[in-house]
């Protein structure tokens, strides 16, 4: 049986391995460091869920890539956690208005980490390809 995928869309380089080494043994994980290059996978891979930072590539680049998949039928039943530092109410309102389907605030830990993924794969609907 094959992995389920996970894409993390994030740029920094130590976040995504924190993310690999805690997801790898489980699922297939995907890596992206870039709104370009996470749409570039999100069409190659067609990921099950997506982890995408919020500050990607510029202020709220993670949002403007949720927007574009909310908008997209290929991608828009993908469950999406956004992922931050920032813990304000109002930004975690944002997130959840742009699509969100949660929101974890960094640091975060393995458990918390494997916890929402686990949650996130419950909401995915069955697609077509």
């Amino acid at each position: 049986m094959d992995k389920k995928k996970i894409l993390i869309v994030e740029d920094n380089v130590y976040v995504r391995r924190l993310f690999e080494i805690s997801l790898a043994t489980d699922y297939k994980v995907i890596e992206a460091a870039s709104r370009e290059e996470a749409w570039s996978k999100l069409h190659e891979e067609l990921p099950d869920i997506a982890f995408v930072d919020i500050g990607l590539d510029e202020a709220q680049g993670g949002l403007i890539l949720l927007d574009a998949m909310r908008k997209n039928e290929r991608f828009c039943h993908i469950p999406v956690a956004v992922v931050s530092a920032r813990s304000l109410t109002q930004d975690i309102q944002l997130a959840k208005e742009r699509g969100a389907n949660a929101y974890l605030t960094k640091p975060f830990s393995a458990d918390q980490l494997m916890e929402l993924a686990q949650k996130l794969f419950l909401l995915n609907l069955p697609h077509s390809a």
